[in-house]
């Protein structure tokens, strides 16, 4: 009897030690984590008609684990990463998504490419409770909040809020009539709908002209905008659209204040192609660019430097690569505070613990809870400098006053 109850008092020690003093115990029951690895997933165009921005994207992500990992990773775990092309198209999305979850059994994702893509997917992110940050800044994102989705930058109504702020608060323009070009699909809608009730606070008139995405003629649109009579345009658009009004307004001797938002503002390359159509031309952006200096960025290039140089001449005129990195760092720092036995609960909390989070002035301050996935409503105003064709900061972080 007296050796039966030792024997039944030594495997409730051994049971005790394994569910509670094993360093591994709860990760390895975890998707995405082993003892020694943490499989994190990315889905962003590479082949597509946002390729230009995925190329940067992936190439920051990468750059950052491969430092982390040399580093000796995190609470002793390499970042092992699955990268998947979703060529900036929903079905693809959605199949790299479950591929990721279902297959490689990653425990978070940096993606998809953008808001379609990243709509499509939120029923499996939240079924499966999959962490994911993803890449596109629309209000449909947070609001209202998902449990496991979350943003890294500003808005693209914050953008807005930011550039009519500087319109009427700086230049000191008096309720003057403002245009508002975008494409007609969701990214599009979304931020005119921002536009709208940003007009409304500023007490602005808003005149609305749809430009599709590839357009390389905005005639017709000039022509419409300066029939209005305009004294700002606001350009919710791409690179190629962005230059395409440029120059028609040019050949018309058409001088508004051209105001680059989201894509128009996050690519120097806008400036360098535009040439002298772009003088004036302003914009608001969430992240840096690579050129500009402050702690963090210069860390970044240290370490790009260390590991990438070849990437410098891909990246160097536009903030996707900066975008990604602060991304990158946020689930670093996410991991680091989720402890050794690091779950999915884990993780997404330590998300939502970030209070204030600075990541060198990289971009704003970031900040999260359980009622808030939006990680900044932080911009910075820029203007182009036609003779270095660059996109130069005029102001520090700021927020919107509405």
């Amino acid at each position: 009897m007296r050796r039966e109850i030792i024997l039944t008092t030594g495997i409730i020690i051994v049971l005790f030690s394994a569910l509670f003093l094993s360093p591994s115990a709860f990760a390895m029951d975890t998707r995405g984590v082993s003892e020694n690895t943490v499989n994190i997933g990315v889905i962003c165009d590479q082949t597509g008609p946002a390729s230009s921005y995925g190329i940067a994207y992936i190439a920051a992500i990468r750059t950052y684990f491969k430092y982390v990992n040399d580093q000796g990773g995190i609470h002793g775990r390499k970042i092992k990463l699955f990268l998947e092309d979703d060529r900036y198209n929903i079905p693809l999305s959605m199949a790299a998504f479950k591929k990721l979850v279902y297959k490689d059994k990653v425990l978070a994702i940096f993606g998809p490419s953008g808001t379609g893509m990243t709509t499509a997917n939120i029923s499996i992110i939240e079924r499966q409770k999959v962490p994911t940050i993803s890449f596109s800044s629309s209000d449909i994102i947070f609001k209202p909040v998902k449990k496991h989705l979350f943003s890294i930058a500003c808005s693209y109504e914050d953008l807005i809020a930011i550039a009519m702020d500087y319109i009427t608060e700086d230049l000191k323009a008096e309720k003057p009539k403002i245009a508002f070009v975008y494409p007609d699909n969701e990214y599009g809608k979304d931020g005119l709908n921002g536009a709208i009730r940003q007009a409304g606070f500023h007490n602005v008139e808003l005149y609305k002209e749809v430009l599709n995405f590839g357009a390389v003629d905005a005639t017709t649109q000039i022509l419409h905008i300066k029939r209005a009579r305009v004294k700002f345009v606001l350009i919710h658009q791409t690179i190629g659209s962005t230059v395409a009004l440029l120059k028609a307004a040019r050949r018309f001797g058409y001088k508004p204040g051209f105001w680059g938002l989201g894509h128009a503002a996050h690519h120097a390359d806008t400036v360098k192609i535009a040439k002298g159509a772009a003088e004036g031309f302003m914009g608001v952006g969430g992240f840096c660019f690579w050129y500009e200096d402050n702690p963090g960025m210069k860390n970044l290039r240290e370490i790009t430097l260390k590991y990438q140089p070849d990437i410098v001449k891909k990246i160097e005129t536009n903030d996707f690569y900066p975008r990604a990195w602060v991304q990158s760092i946020v689930y670093a720092e996410a991991m680091k505070r989720a402890g050794k036995q690091l779950t999915i609960k884990g993780f997404r909390d330590a998300i939502e613990s970030l209070k204030d989070f600075r990541t060198g002035n990289i971009g704003g301050p970031i900040t999260y809870s359980p009622t808030n996935h939006k990680a900044t409503n932080y911009g910075k105003v820029y203007k182009a400098d036609v003779q270095k064709g660059l996109m130069l900061p005029i102001t520090d972080w700021r927020k919107p006053i509405h």
